[in-house]
């Protein structure tokens, strides 16, 4: 039973609102399920396990760790922006 947001692909879900307080940065989501959630610093994402690396007033940075064809497992940077107006 993983939770929502580790049911998805990272490129699957849509940052739609950033907020902050003095203490830190909130990113609000939407997944395929048509659901929003927040999410903050720390919380894992994706079907790969990714972790929320960052998340300034303008983008969300998650970092998921990917073998490749080596075997090899190596960083991978997925950055969610949050777009001035539609761009659809």
């Amino acid at each position: 039973g993983a939770s929502p947001f580790e049911s998805y692909e990272v490129d699957e879900i849509k940052l739609l609102a950033i907020a902050w307080d003095k203490d830190k940065y909130y990113a609000l989501i939407s997944l395929p399920d048509k659901k929003t959630y927040t999410i903050t610093q720390g919380m894992t994402l994706g079907l790969q396990g990714g972790k929320v690396q960052n998340i300034t007033p303008t983008s969300v940075v998650i970092r998921e760790f990917i073998r490749n064809y080596r075997g090899e497992v190596k960083p991978r940077d997925t950055i969610l922006k949050l777009h001035k107006g539609e761009e659809e």
